[in-house]
């Protein structure tokens, strides 16, 4: 687009082809809506050493997947620290292992795609 002014003081638009046309003459505008519609698709590759352990969840009354925290964030798409904070409120499912490791119930999790 290329602008000039007119004799009375208007800014004149032009579009770049040439065209006389004015987009916006003497105060008056003519508008031109674009709606640009983007469709994404989304993955989730998880990799790394991950065992899969399975066992009885008693909320849950059946035996389940249990996730350490990290790997549950990422397939819930929240943060490790928003896990820790939803098992010390109480909000998921967990149970802890000998060693001290916290592993979170699968089916208690909010889950983007299951």
């Amino acid at each position: 687009m290329t602008q000039s002014a007119s004799p009375d003081g208007a800014l004149i638009l032009v579009n770049a082809r040439g065209w006389d046309k004015p987009i916006l003459k003497a105060g008056r505008v003519k508008r031109k809506r674009t709606q640009i519609v983007f469709e994404l698709d989304e993955v989730l590759v998880v990799s790394g050493r991950q065992t899969m352990a399975f066992a009885w969840c008693a909320e849950c009354c059946d035996q389940v997947q249990l996730l350490t925290p990290d790997h549950a964030a990422t397939i819930a798409g929240l943060t490790p620290r928003l896990i820790y904070q939803w098992v010390e409120a109480g909000r998921l499912h967990f149970s802890e292992t000998s060693e001290g490791q916290l592993l979170i119930c699968e089916n208690s999790l909010p889950m983007k795609q299951r």
